[in-house]
């Protein structure tokens, strides 16, 4: 059972551990670089302000997937994720997204957006398949587009392909 709940004060420290424990090809697809320093990352993926939303993901009590979305005008929002690389590919970050999407709608949000390497295949498909993304090549990445209500839509998707149960 992977349980999902809202980024909290003090999470940092359990942020930068799960940091620390992915491997080098997902920090290259996550961060564009294995030279990453993990504990500012940390402290960045931790900050709780009025423009962004997060969300952990944890199984048996370990935190498994982080989720962010930032506000960078009233209509658009960067989304991004990261999930341990054994729990990768189970639908955990199609979950986080469809959540993320569903409170960034409510918050008039009407767009997520996402710069993702084009050889991350695994999350463009996660974009593309479950959100309907658009995506164009910018400066050699790939850049994503997708409206926050098709999460709707991805609920479906969930629903028929998800591999475990899921409770927040």
């Amino acid at each position: 059972m992977v349980s999902i709940r809202p980024l909290q004060e003090g999470d940092e420290p359990v942020i930068e551990e799960f940091l620390n424990k992915l491997s080098r090809k997902s920090l290259r697809l996550r961060y564009f670089s294995v030279a990453v320093d993990l504990q500012k990352a940390a402290t960045w993926a931790a900050e709780i302000t009025s423009d962004r939303y997060s969300l952990l993901a944890y199984y048996e009590g370990e935190l498994v997937a982080h989720a962010v979305y930032i506000k960078t005008d009233d209509e658009h929002a960067e989304v991004a994720v990261e999930v341990l690389d054994h729990f990768q590919q189970h639908g955990i970050a199609t979950v986080l997204i469809e959540k993320l999407a569903e409170v960034a709608e409510t918050r008039g949000v009407r767009y997520f957006q996402a710069v993702v390497l084009p050889d991350n295949r695994l999350m463009l498909a996660v974009f593309k398949d479950g959100f309907g993304a658009r995506a164009f090549f910018k400066d050699g990445d790939e850049m994503i587009e997708f409206p926050t209500s098709s999460w709707r839509a991805a609920q479906d998707l969930i629903a028929s392909n998800f591999h475990g149960p899921v409770e927040g």
